[in-house]
């Protein structure tokens, strides 16, 4: 057994000793038993520091890429700020939308 699995087992027994606890504090039944983690369920493994380097990175270059597009609309069409702003808007939804793809990986 590894220290995650080790961790979320033992997590997982205080969680249910404090509902256990509070059910007999309530005055609520304890008829409805919990399923205890199985040996065979699958433990997500963490991020390691590389999958934090590409979630920063890929905000840098979303953020970036929106700043140079909406510098360039600026003195191409002399807009100023207006292209700025909107490709910083832009960017950081592309950023956003990005990153929680990445993090659903690891939910």
């Amino acid at each position: 057994m590894d220290l995650v699995a080790g961790v979320d087992r033992v997590s997982w027994r205080v969680c249910s000793g404090i509902k256990r606890h509070l059910r007999q504090f309530l005055g609520q039944s304890m008829t409805e038993q919990e399923p205890t983690p199985d040996e065979s369920t699958p433990v997500k493994e963490l991020p390691g520091a590389l999958a934090f380097v590409g979630m920063g990175t890929t905000i840098a270059g979303s953020v970036g890429l929106g700043v140079g597009l909406g510098l360039w609309a600026d003195s191409h069409w002399g807009s100023a700020p207006w292209g700025l702003v909107i490709g910083v808007v832009i960017g950081s939804v592309l950023a956003v939308a990005a990153v929680a793809g990445q993090v659903r990986r690891y939910l």
